[in-house]
């Protein structure tokens, strides 16, 4: 039988995982814990938080294996290098969603000997403290029957937030240690298994930072905070906050933020309502639309904005028309032009729990196989759309 998936190409991950160990060594000042792999044998189950984009790079740089990563099939389509990426071994899917395919994909990497990476998350914070973790962990790990660990990293958000351009130099670590064993595995429940997953793999950067205290070079750079931290705390008013160097400022009443090396907050002025955890802040501007959906019936957010598929020649997205896009608690619909020709879409909520998105940019909506890009007009409201979504999310679950 062919193998649907190759184990990583010697040669060409030999001069990734150089790459990786420069970086992990001179860029981030990469600090591993322990590593309970390097004796390790046969197959194996890496499961990670997820932090910042750049957790694959000192996860590589430290586990001294060819890793099956399995990534965001959005990434594997617009980043250009799909030949290098299959000569590493890479398993794209769906996020938040896991078809049959994928399923004999990572289970083909542990039957021939190799080493499995998952982000259980899907996607990185964008405020510091670990996203939704889906209840489904526990099964995949079962039906892989291999002995699993952990891969446990903090100070990457500090290092490179999703909000960011700036890199900030200081110090990520890394503990890579024994989850379970195969056996112990089949003897847990699902329930168990995800229960235990969750624990081990959430985190707050900003109560880990209060115990660290380290100082991170351009650490108290807020630009592009504005876009997650989008409503002002003392006046209310969303879409206000602006953010200059260390400062964070609302436009419209004057109160004001400034940023450390911690990555805290603190007021400038007497009067300024400051949050110290930015997460805090955020936590603050959830409940309030909480409860906003609450005592709304019949809750609905729209925007108009442009729409973008991937064009596969290209490996990019492209724009491929304009829509209007609704999110109601039980669905989104994309209504408008596609193509020149009419086009309206409805997508259950319930198959996506979660976007991928760009803070201030754009989010991206799953039907199946195919990814929509969606960009609205103003693209500070990116984040409100997540927070619904989680809330919406929440109360289905619920």
């Amino acid at each position: 039988m062919k193998k649907r998936v190759k184990r990583p190409n010697i040669f060409v991950y030999s001069l990734f995982f150089l790459i990786c160990k420069v970086l992990a060594t001179f860029k981030f000042k990469l600090k591993v814990i322990r590593n309970e792999l390097k004796k390790k044998k046969g197959p194996c189950v890496i499961i990670a938080n997820h932090e910042a984009s750049i957790d694959f790079i000192n996860l590589t740089a430290a586990v001294k294996r060819r890793i099956n990563y399995v990534i965001s099939n959005s990434f594997y389509q617009t980043l250009g290098i799909k030949s290098l990426l299959n000569a590493c071994g890479v398993i794209p899917k769906q996020q938040f969603q896991t078809a049959i395919t994928d399923l004999k994909k990572m289970k083909e990497v542990v039957q021939n000997n190799g080493t499995l990476t998952i982000y259980p998350a899907g996607l990185m914070t964008e405020n510091g403290v670990s996203t939704i973790i889906p209840g489904s962990s526990g099964k995949l790990l079962k039906f892989l029957k291999e002995d699993v660990y952990v891969a446990y990293t903090t100070g990457s958000y500090l290092t490179h937030p999703k909000w960011s351009k700036v890199y900030r130099k200081g110090r990520i670590t890394l503990d890579v240690y024994l989850l379970a064993t195969k056996e112990e595995i089949s003897q847990m429940s699902v329930e168990e298994l995800d229960a235990l997953v969750i624990d081990r793999l959430s985190f707050n950067e900003y109560e880990n930072q209060e115990t660290a205290q380290i100082e991170y070079k351009n650490g108290d750079n807020v630009e592009g905070f504005e876009n997650v931290l989008h409503l002002c705390p003392k006046c209310q008013k969303e879409f206000v906050m602006t953010a200059s160097g260390n400062t964070f400022k609302c436009s419209s009443c004057g109160n004001q933020a400034r940023s450390n090396k911690f990555g805290f907050l603190t007021n400038i002025k007497d009067g300024d309502i400051v949050f110290k955890h930015p997460n805090k802040w955020y936590d603050y501007i959830y409940e309030l639309l909480k409860n906003e959906i609450t005592q709304t019936e019949n809750y609905t957010l729209s925007s108009h904005g442009k729409l973008q598929m991937i064009e596969g020649k290209k490996q990019k997205f492209v724009e491929v028309g304009e829509i209007d896009l609704t999110l109601n608690s039980k669905e989104f619909t994309l209504n408008g032009q596609v193509h020149n020709q009419p086009f309206n879409l409805v997508v259950s909520i319930a198959k996506s729990p979660m976007l991928p998105f760009s803070p201030g940019k754009s989010l991206e909506i799953q039907d199946g196989p195919t990814i929509y890009r969606f960009i609205p007009e103003d693209g500070k409201i990116v984040i409100k759309w997540i927070m619904a979504l989680k809330i919406f999310a929440a109360k289905q679950s619920a």
